[in-house]
């Protein structure tokens, strides 16, 4: 059964909103996102997964990539802060993070993105060249078996 997820990529005064994740001795970054809903557009499920994820107000902007791992199709959007400061929403994360399962979300300047952990790695990769114009690229798709 096919999986369609709606992810966030928060740009705000050259900074980028990223998801922390601290699983027992592996850390990493991701951008917060989920699984849209029945009913829910797509912008309608970043802006949701946005909110319940880093408390953040946003406006889902432009679809910028979509990679379909397996059954999974994740779409990354951009989006424009509106409101709010980082912290962990009411979603399924704050009532599963505990010290070995950790959910954080942050600010990082662009600068910073290319030395960290991120994943997925495509998606890291497109972040780093497509923000160097301003996204102004088309959609870009990938599909990895």
């Amino acid at each position: 059964m096919k999986i369609i997820r709606a992810c966030a990529v928060i740009v705000h005064e050259d900074k980028i909103l990223v998801f922390r994740r601290k699983i027992n001795s592996d850390e990493y970054y991701v951008f917060p996102g989920g699984k849209q809903e029945t009913g829910e557009t797509l912008e309608e499920a970043v802006v949701r997964e946005a909110m319940e994820e880093t408390s953040l107000a946003v406006k889902a902007e432009k679809l910028l990539w979509k990679l379909i791992v397996g059954e999974i199709e994740n779409n990354f959007f951009l989006c424009s802060y509106i409101s709010g400061e980082p912290k962990l929403g009411n979603a399924n994360e704050a009532e599963q993070a505990t010290e070995s399962n950790q959910y954080e979300p942050m600010w990082k300047c662009f600068a910073e993105f290319p030395s960290l952990a991120f994943k997925p790695t495509e998606v890291r990769n497109w972040f780093i060249e497509d923000s160097k114009n301003n996204f102004e690229n088309h959609l870009r798709e990938h599909t990895r078996i």
